[in-house]
């Protein structure tokens, strides 16, 4: 029928629950992801802090293994968790509030013919929103892996950050 011939160029109004759902499975989808690679970030954060002292990933991972013991590998998992859960609580739904947003200022045509720029740059607000908010995390994550005695747990370690933070 003339139904199925028609272009569907409007995308179906979302409400608080389907926002409510991007953002769980964001901070889900983010949070276990990036815990699972807290080890490599370790090392990465090692080798990035403290330049020479490795001959390369493997030795760094087998000297930190070694001489701190196999949790230093974990340290910072607390700060990586709860900030990638924010990440993902944040830019999921930002995302996609940005795209509709972008979509209904360009209008149908355009979005017809720019759908991909747009859809870039509701991706690229979303992630600039939200590094805000990842951002101390990341930095308290950093000093608890630098320095293992910079406080036991991220509640600490936040509290220690803004007692020096400038």
């Amino acid at each position: 029928g003339t139904v199925g011939q028609k272009t569907v160029t409007r995308e179906r109004r979302l409400g608080g629950g389907e926002f409510g759902l991007f953002a769980l499975s964001g901070a889900l989808g983010c949070a276990v992801t990036h815990a699972l690679v807290v080890p490599l970030d370790v090392v990465k954060t090692r080798i990035q802090t403290r330049p020479g002292q490795y001959a390369g990933f493997g030795d760094a991972f087998d000297t930190i293994r070694r001489e701190e013991g196999g949790a230093m590998l974990i340290q910072g998992l607390g700060a990586t968790v709860a900030g990638y859960f924010l990440y993902g609580v944040s830019v999921y739904p930002g995302y996609e509030a940005f795209k509709r947003l972008a979509f209904e200022l360009a209008g149908p045509q355009a979005v017809l013919e720019f759908r991909v720029p747009l859809v870039l740059v509701a991706g690229a607000l979303a992630t600039v929103f939200t590094c805000f908010l990842i951002t101390p995390f990341e930095a308290v994550r950093i000093r608890m892996v630098e320095r293992p005695d910079f406080a036991p747990d991220v509640a600490r370690g936040f509290a220690r950050y803004a007692e020096e933070k400038p």
